[in-house]
């Protein structure tokens, strides 16, 4: 074969190494390509997977705040915890409880479902005091609470149905706020990927 290549003319060996490079960078170029449109494939099917998973949130976590808002706003409403829980999961499942940040909405939405599954469990005798206790028993830190339990909101607090609804509110504004936040740099760093 070698003996081939070198009776060859100088035209022809030329021309044939000529062949052989652009073979050879073709095939090169053919193999970088299929390896980087894997990868473009791979980004953009996980960038699309993070749009629907946030799209998802978006509607779990409006589902979650205006059932709360609208069970806090009518004094008479009930609400399906059931519902709630699994709405309460649903959101949950999409975070990170390594993120500190995330940690804290999960701990907002903890407390939130123990309230209420609190609040359906007292009657009005309850004193304010008593409440507190065992909210500290059920293992929500009194120190959280949006309505610190003092001297001056114990006396103006005569109903504790009305001031566990208040605490409700308060714990849900937090919470959409903070929900809110994490879209908003979930979203920020979907953009700069795409």
């Amino acid at each position: 074969m070698i003996d081939f290549f070198l009776a060859l003319p100088n035209k022809d060996k030329f021309t044939f190494i000529g062949i052989l490079i652009t073979a050879t960078t073709s095939f090169v170029t053919l193999l970088i390509s299929l390896k980087l449109n894997k990868r473009s494939s791979y980004v953009s099917s996980i960038t699309n997977e993070r749009i629907n998973s946030m799209t998802h949130l978006k509607q779990n976590t409006a589902n979650y705040i205006s059932m709360l808002k609208s069970f806090i706003a009518n004094e008479e409403s009930s609400i399906s915890i059931s519902k709630l829980y699994n709405l309460k999961l649903h959101i949950e499942f999409q975070l990170n409880l390594i993120k500190e940040r995330e940690k804290i909405i999960i701990q907002r939405m903890d407390n939130l479902y123990i309230l209420i599954n609190y609040l359906n469990s007292i009657n009005q005798d309850n004193t304010v005091k008593t409440i507190i206790t065992e909210l500290t028993n059920k293992g929500i830190e009194t120190a959280r609470l949006p309505i610190p339990y003092t001297e001056s909101t114990r006396l103006s607090i005569k109903n504790s149905r009305k001031y566990l609804k208040r605490v409700i509110g308060m714990e849900l504004d937090l919470l959409e706020y903070d929900l809110k936040n994490h879209i908003k740099l979930e979203w920020e760093k979907i953009k700069t990927e795409i």
